[in-house]
């Protein structure tokens, strides 16, 4: 895929779960709808759940 950033994949997919744009069981068909391997697809999911896990932790945290 040309121009493809995981990162900013990433980032944008957890921004947009977290404020509630998207719910995290949308997200495997959203990354599938832009033609995204799946292998890519499993680590793309995979770090946006860290993330929003962690992001879960540090507001139980405070």
């Amino acid at each position: 895929m040309e121009n493809y950033n995981r990162a900013l994949t990433i980032k944008n997919y957890f921004n947009e779960i977290t404020s509630g744009k998207l719910e995290f069981s949308d997200l495997r068909q959203k990354l599938e709808n832009l033609g995204i391997e799946q292998e890519e697809i499993t680590v793309v999911i995979r770090q946006v759940d860290k993330k929003v896990q962690r992001n879960i932790g540090n507001k139980c945290n405070w």
